[in-house]
């Protein structure tokens, strides 16, 4: 699902600059906020990477998740964002340093660490066009893992937040306390919701790329196949030309 501020940019890549709800601006600086971004990597990457394309660099990102742009060629740049989750959705300190490390040595800059719950914890690097693609993730295997690793934390962070707002509502119902808090549940069940929305998008990335690689495979397999069946025939033939010429041959000498 794109945020309001990506179908904006889609429709018209002008409109997020006419909207003062969306921008402000800080000099040569273009700040865009939107706090759909906040909680889906995979946005975050297409919308950085749209920007790009109509000649908006990133070049930070705050904790507020305010966006700012510079101007820059269209497609000077490309955009990546990798998570610093382990394979079961946890955050994983040392891989967070080893990708920051990987990502530099290829020529890439990170401008933001997310370090909270969620999807939110993970890179985003820009690299120029010019210097190739990234080879961070660059085939379908790791592509895969690094979604389901993403799933895995939003699917946790999800039903944490679920947890809590049940916990609520039961000590707002049972406890006069925790009355006056009777209305808190309904936050951290929007809190679950927002985690919880990435989930179907990484499902259907996981189905496309699984889908590209049984495609990938069924070639592979139909052209191996065809030349099989090339080496089979060719012999054949020419073992068919050789018996006719030797036939040719004694018929000559018998007569």
């Amino acid at each position: 699902m794109m945020s309001r501020l990506s179908r904006l940019l889609k429709t018209d890549p002008d409109a997020p600059f006419a909207v003062p709800r969306f921008k402000t601006i800080k000099g040569d600086e273009h700040i865009v906020r939107d706090w759909d971004l906040s909680y889906d990597l995979l946005a975050t990457e297409e919308f950085m990477n749209n920007m790009i394309a109509h000649g908006y660099k990133p070049v930070w990102v705050s904790g507020a998740r305010s966006y700012a742009f510079v101007p820059c060629e269209p497609g000077e740049y490309v955009c990546r964002t990798v998570s610093s989750i382990s394979p079961n959705g946890f955050f994983d300190r040392k891989k967070a340093a080893e990708l920051t490390e990987q990502l530099q040595s290829e020529g890439a800059t990170v401008i933001d660490q997310r370090r909270t719950l969620g999807s939110q914890l993970g890179l985003i690097a820009i690299k120029p066009t010019a210097a190739g693609p990234f080879e961070l993730m660059s085939d379908a295997d790791a592509r895969i893992a690094e979604y389901e690793a993403r799933k895995k934390s939003n699917q946790r962070s999800a039903l944490v937040f679920y947890l809590i707002a049940i916990m609520y509502a039961i000590l707002s119902l049972t406890s006069e306390t925790f009355r006056p808090l009777i209305g808190l549940p309904a936050v951290w069940i929007v809190l679950g919701l927002m985690y919880q929305r990435p989930v179907k998008r990484y499902k259907e990335a996981i189905e496309r790329l699984r889908s590209e690689q049984d495609s990938s495979v069924d070639l592979l397999a139909t052209e191996a196949v065809s030349e099989v069946e090339g080496d089979g025939t060719a012999p054949d033939a020419d073992l068919e030309e050789d018996l006719d010429d030797d036939l040719e041959l004694d018929f000559s000498h018998h007569r």
